[in-house]
This record gives structure tokens, C-alpha cells and sequence, in this order.
């Protein structure tokens, strides 16, 4: 079917909503986004846009009452503001001093504002500052003033345009299915009443914009139904400028809904759109409710606008966006540069602010490399490998979907879903005492309940801060006597140097007596990437004899504004060749080195070709936070346990990782994660940390079986 959907769209032929509705379904994530990535870069070519601009909400009173609202107050409510027009000039300015070009201004229906004041309020702005673009108000403030006013939406619309209104955002459309909207703002405009106030301002001569709100309780039938409405007006008017899909932000709504979107749904549905809306020429990526993470790597997935440095949002922000208020240029420029595409500020209407820069958006037929890196991804494909030199070379140069593309080709990626291994995590230090560690088994355990209830069957014990004599032995001993179901992994190898040291025996000996005391793994830590490569290998060799399992580190790191690729060439050479040696390895660690700046793409990048140079039967773990990430922490999140970098782990496993490796139950949702793991298409599984030593969890996994919005690829497992 995928074959059959690509074969039309490469003949010019438009899909049908049967055809859009299997993309959400069934399409495997790395082909669907391989597809949309070619039909922008046929569309705009490398150029991405992105603008400043500044969002103004003039108020957040509201006579309105939806349930998906965390934005708006009732008069006199604590929180409530409503500002004047004199505050909103001032705002403005702070904005064109900063050199924006557009203002964006939506916000709740205030109950005592008329009409009069509205108009008052775009001509004020339009007086002070001429040349910025005015773009306001949604479909539903509009029905709202033409109430107060005894106008017709024409009449209104004709009076704001003259006031100096220059566009409208888009914003109120949520879901046009009455199903699903009479469910979550039934006191708004309908669907078809948002289509006809859209048509009549492209009627009017007007632009617009047009957006979808997901995430929430519709289902994939009713996103292609919605998309279905706006490209059936886009067909009559073409008055559209760019369809934005908002990511649903789950905090203070009244729906039941507690968690944010998955990221790879994001960019499925990204994808989905970029495909099936074939009439719109732009896809914007919104940073503020993807977060950082998720947008970068949409660009990748057909969109080819990141919105701009918006400077005060507090709609999205009050719903639980993490993804903060305001973004530099330079900002946006590096995220863009980073996806191996071309920044192009843009105005309102999509012309560029600089002409030189439309010679970007010329048409690419597709991603392109040269004719020898090409050779080396087929080599890779097919289970060759290749000098550091020319594995390097691959890494800095091919695009992302090339490197996918060979990927899905090799067979390597796990069909039988993901893992993780829930754990409780120690962090040791010079001062730590066998009764103080099994102290902090004792009060984690009663926190969590995880040993107990058998959940959680690993005690990860952080030794990377311990850099002298402290003997580990009675501190494993005491550990596994708090709790004497779990297995023990001791996380640092340059502890077990140093304290063997302190103690007078070789490392054979010490790991020798480590394993008696009941240590099971050894897993490096990103504090021993300063270790001589030799000493490493040596102690892992030394703990595989005492039959302790090891976790090697691959590090991703950066130098200035780009990744590191020769360093991660040469640990992936040198792991290879540690292989042929040694066949009792089963896992290997892909971290971000806690001072790098590494993009999604790019990490994702790392994981695919990681995947494809190292064989099958070696498992690649991605610990969730490992992973990098823009997004500021945590934020408003109606789930505090909810990590920003857990946006990325749905889209782990399409791209080579088998496992998360190790998950802190103190800091992290088992749960949570096991759900992200499902929302990629594959079955989760929880895992103790040692290869085959299976522990599944069946009640977590027949509740995950029921979320939304994930698609049916793989059976669970």
C-alpha cells in the first residue's frame, strides 16, 4: 500500500482520504517521512522559513467555557488581565525594535469589549507602526464581534481591513467533526461556520491560515476529515498561506487528557499533511507547542516553516508548553542549519524579507551525496563495514533519509519492539557507607514500591563521583541485603580502577570479589570518557571473566556548532574490532556528552548509522536521558514525571535503538515510557539489565493497549 500511495503522488496524483487515513495507520515512520521530505523539497526546496514576529494576547477574559482551554479567566478572576490598547503599542514596539515584521494577535471574547473597541485597537497599531504586518484574530473572535456589533462577518472584516487589519492566524478550528467538537468547545463557531468566515475572507481578498488541534480525544478519522474540509476549501479559494498542526498541551483541560502528544505522531502528522494537503504550497512546524526537539525534526518530515521568535506566548503556555516564549534568530537559524536546510526569514505572506534569499527556494528533486558515499551506505547496507576515514565521511555528508533509507534496506532494526529496565538509582560518593546506601534502598523502595511489586528488578548504583579509596564490596553486600530481588549494576568503570587501587588488588581480583558480593554489570559512565581506551577494555575483559556483564559508551559530543563525527567514527571502529574478540558483549550505550549541543536529527543520525555498523545480535540502548534536548525541563506539564526528551522516544526504535537502557523510577514514569514505546508501533517490554533475562510486565503492557493515536505496524510483544 505504501508503495501503491508513493507511486501516485510521484506521478502527480492526489491521495484520497482512505489512503491518508493508512499513512496515520500502517506507514513505517522513516518511509512516510522520506516521502513528505520529498514533496517539500519539490515544493520549496531547502529553504526553511521562519520570521519575527511577536504574539500579543490582548486579554484572557472569556465569556466562553471550553473544555480544552487553560487560557482563559473569567472578570475578576485571579490571573485575569485585559490590556490597553497603550500597553499593546508598547509591546508592539519592544517588537519592532527587535526588528519584527509581524504582529499576532488572538485572545479570549471579553465581555465588555465592543466592536468600536477592536477596530480602535488595530488602527492605534497600524498608526504607530505602518509597516508591520497585523494579523488577528480567529474565526470565533470574529463571530463575536459581528454579534456585539449587529454586523455581518463581511461588514466586520471590511471594517478591521480598513482599520489596518492585514491577515487572520487561523486559530479556533480545533477539530470541524461535530463528534469531537460539540465534545470539546460546543459554545464555539462550527466547523462549517470556521470554513464559511475563511471563505469569506478569501473572498474578500484576505489571506489566512488554518490550523488542527490533535492530541486530544479525536481519532485519525477525524484529523483527515478535518484536513479533508481544508483542502476542499483551498481548492475553491487558495486563500490559505500554511496549515499548522497544534500539539495538544495537556495541563488544567477538562477532557481527562494527562499526557502531550508523542513525538512520533508530531511527525506523522506532519508527514500526513505534507502529503494529502497538496494544494498548500506550506506546513509549518510550531515550535512553541511541538517544543524545540519535535519542530527541528520536522523538517525533516515535510515542513518547511518554524514559525518565529514569537517573544510572549501565553495560550499554549498556560495549557503546559515547555517549550518557552520566545526564540532568538540566531536560535531559529541554528536549529534550521542544523537540518541541513537554508533559513530564510520570511514576511506574513511567505515572500522573503531579503530578496537574494529566494534563490533557496528553488525545487530539489530529492536529497542528494555524492556517487562514494552513496557506495558506502550500500557497503554498510549489506553488512560490509568501512575505514573510520570513510565512515566519518558518511556520517558529515549524507542526508538524514539516506541513511534511514539504507537502514530499512539492512533488515537491522528490531521487529520485536523496545525494552527498558526500570531501576533505583544510588549515587555513590567518597562519603557513602554500606548503612547509608542501603538507608537510601530502603526510603527509594518505600517511595516507589518498585522491588516489591517486582517492577523494578535492578539497583544501579552511580559510582562515577567515587575517586579514591572506598571499598565497593560491603556497599554492594548491604545494597542487595535492603532488597534482595534485584541485580546490581555499578555505573562508572574509573571507580573500579582507583578503588582496586586503594585496596591492593588487580582489577581481576577486586571484580572477582565484586561478583561474589552480588554485582551483576558493569555499565561506563560519560565521567570515564577520559579513560585510556586500553585500561577501559582491559577492566571490561577483566569483569566478562568474572562474569559480570559490561555496558560500553558510545559518546556523541560536539565541537562548536556541529557534531564530532570523527571521534564517533573511531569508537565505532574501535567496538567493532573489540568484537571480533569478544563475543559475549550484548549492549551498547548511545549518550550525548552532557556539554554537547546536538539537534535531533543529527542524534538520530547518529542512532541509524550506529545501528547499521555494528551487528544485529548487539543491542543499542538510548537512555531517555541521554537523549538531547532543547526544550526547557519539565515546564507545566500536567505529569510532572513527563521528561522533555521523552518527546523523542516513540521515534527511538524507527531508527535502531532495541532498548532505553536503564530508567530511574525516582525520575522518570515506567509507565509513561512504556506508552511512548507503544506509540511508536512496536511492543514494550520491561527487562532486567543482563541479555535474555526476561521479566515482562503483562498488566502495564494490556493498558497501553488501548491509547490513541498509535499506529498498527508491529504486533506487541
Amino acid at each position: 500500500m505504501m508503495r501503491e500511495i508513493a507511486l501516485k503522488v510521484e506521478q502527480g496524483n492526489r491521495i484520497n482520504e482512505k489512503d491518508a487515513l493508512w499513512l496515520y495507520q500502517h506507514a513505517p515512520l522513516n518511509e512516510l517521512g522520506r516521502l513528505a521530505n520529498r514533496i517539500n523539497l519539490r515544493k520549496n526546496g531547502k529553504a526553511v522559513f521562519y520570521n519575527i514576529n511577536r504574539h500579543i494576547n490582548p486579554t484572557n477574559i472569556c465569556a466562553l467555557s471550553c473544555k480544552f482551554c487553560a487560557y482563559s479567566k473569567k472578570i475578576g478572576e485571579e490571573g485575569s488581565y485585559a490590556y490597553e490598547i497603550d500597553e499593546m503599542i508598547t509591546k508592539a514596539g519592544e517588537a519592532v525594535a527587535q526588528g519584527a515584521t509581524e504582529l499576532h494577535m488572538v485572545g479570549g471574547l471579553h465581555p465588555r469589549w465592543n466592536f468600536q473597541r477592536y477596530v480602535d485597537m488595530i488602527a492605534a497599531m497600524h498608526k504607530a507602526y505602518p509597516d508591520v504586518h497585523l494579523k488577528a484574530f480567529t474565526a470565533v473572535e470574529l463571530d463575536w464581534m459581528a454579534r456585539k456589533a449587529r454586523k455581518t462577518i463581511p461588514e466586520v472584516m471590511t471594517d478591521l481591513r480598513s482599520a489596518g487589519l492585514g491577515s487572520f492566524p487561523g486559530g479556533g478550528a480545533e477539530i470541524f467533526h461535530p463528534e469531537i467538537r460539540d465534545q470539546i468547545c460546543d459554545t464555539k463557531v462550527s466547523g462549517d461556520q470556521w470554513i464559511d468566515t475563511h471563505r469569506t475572507a478569501h473572498t474578500l481578498g484576505m489571506r489566512s491560515n488554518c490550523t488542527m488541534l490533535y492530541g486530544h480525544i479525536e481519532s485519525y478519522e477525524h484529523r483527515v476529515d478535518h484536513m479533508r474540509r481544508l483542502r476542499e476549501l483551498q481548492d475553491e479559494t487558495s486563500g490559505f498561506n500554511v496549515f499548522i498542526p497544534l500539539a495538544f498541551q495537556p495541563f488544567q483541560n477538562e477532557m481527562g487528557v494527562n499526557r502531550y502528544t508523542f513525538g512520533a505522531d508530531d511527525l506523522r502528522t506532519i508527514a500526513v499533511a505534507r502529503i494529502y494537503l497538496d494544494n498548500f504550497r506550506h506546513i509549518k512546524s510550531y515550535w512553541v507547542m511541538l517544543g524545540q526537539d519535535v519542530a527541528q525534526l520536522a523538517l525533516q518530515f515535510g515542513a518547511n516553516d518554524l514559525d518565529g521568535t514569537v517573544l510572549e506566548e501565553k495560550i499554549s503556555r498556560a495549557a503546559g508548553g515547555r517549550a518557552g516564549m520566545v526564540m532568538t534568530r540566531s536560535n531559529l537559524e541554528n536549529l534550521i542549519r542544523r537540518s541541513g536546510r537554508i533559513p530564510v526569514e520570511r514576511t506574513t505572506l511567505y515572500q522573503p524579507v531579503h530578496e537574494n534569499d529566494r534563490r533557496h527556494m528553488t525545487a530539489v528533486s530529492n536529497e542528494s551525496a555524492s556517487d562514494d558515499i552513496i557506495e558506502c551506505l550500500q557497503a554498510l547496507e549489506t553488512g560490509g563495514t568501512l575505514a573510520p576515514s570513510n565512515l566519518w565521511r558518511v556520517a558529515q555528508e549524507a542526508p538524514l533519509h539516506l541513511v534511514t533509507k539504507a537502514l530499512d534496506a539492512s533488515g537491522k532494526l528490531f521487529s520485536q519492539g523496545q525494552s527498558l529496565t526500570a531501576c533505583l538509582t544510588i549515587k555513590m560518593d567518597m562519603t557513602t557507607t554500606p548503612e547509608t546506601a542501603a538507608n537510601q534502598v530502603r526510603k527509594l523502595d518505600s517511595e516507589s514500591k518498585k522491588i516489591q511489586n517486582g517492577d523494578a528488578s535492578v539497583l544501579n548504583l552511580d559510582a562515577s563521583a567515587v575517586t579514591g579509596a572506598l571499598d565497593l564490596t560491603p556497599i554492594i553486600e548491604s545494597c542487595l541485603a535492603a532488597a534482595p530481588r534485584a541485580q546490581i549494576v555499578l555505573h562508572g568503570i574509573k571507580s573500579v580502577v582507583v578503588t582496586a587501587e586503594a585496596a591492593g588488588l588487580k582489577p581481576t581480583e577486586y571484580l572477582a570479589r565484586l561478583r561474589a558480593s552480588g554485582l551483576n554489570t558493569l555499565e561506563e559512565s560519560s565521567a570515564d570518557c577520559s579513560m585510556d581506551s586500553e585500561q577501559k577494555w582491559m577492566v571490561f575483559h577483566c569483569a566478562q571473566s568474572a562474569d559480570i556483564a559490561v555496558l560500553p559508551l558510545i559518546s556523541i559530543r560536539g565541537i562548536g556548532s556541529s557534531l564530532d563525527w570523527s571521534t564517533w567514527a573511531d569508537d565505532i571502529t574501535e567496538l567493532r574490532s573489540r568484537l571480533v574478540q569478544d563475543k559475549t558483549l550484548f549492549a551498547v550505550n548511545l549518550l550525548v556528552k552532557a556539554d554537547a549541543l546536538v539537534m535531533p536529527s543529527e542524534y538520530l543520525k547518529a542512532l541509524a548509522l550506529t545501528r547499521l555498523c555494528l551487528p544485529t545480535s548487539l543491542q543499542i540502548w538510548t537512555p531517555v536521558l541521554g537523549i538531547p534536548v532543547l526544550a526547557p525541563q519539565r515546564g507545566l506539564g500536567a505529569d510532572n514525571s513527563h521528561h522533555p526528551s521523552m518527546k523523542l522516544v516513540s521515534t527511538l526504535s524507527s531508527f535502531g535503538s532495541s532498548s532505553l537502557g536503564l530508567v530511574s523510577t525516582s525520575e522518570l514514569s515506567v509507565e509513561r515510557l512504556m506508552e511512548d514505546v507503544r506509540a511508536s508501533g512496536v511492543g514494550p517490554r520491561l527487562t532486567c539489565a543482563r541479555q535474555n533475562e526476561i521479566n515482562l510486565d503483562t498488566n502495564i503492557a494490556d493498558k497501553l493497549s488501548t491509547l490513541r493515536h498509535v499506529p498498527n505496524l508491529i504486533a506487541v510483544s
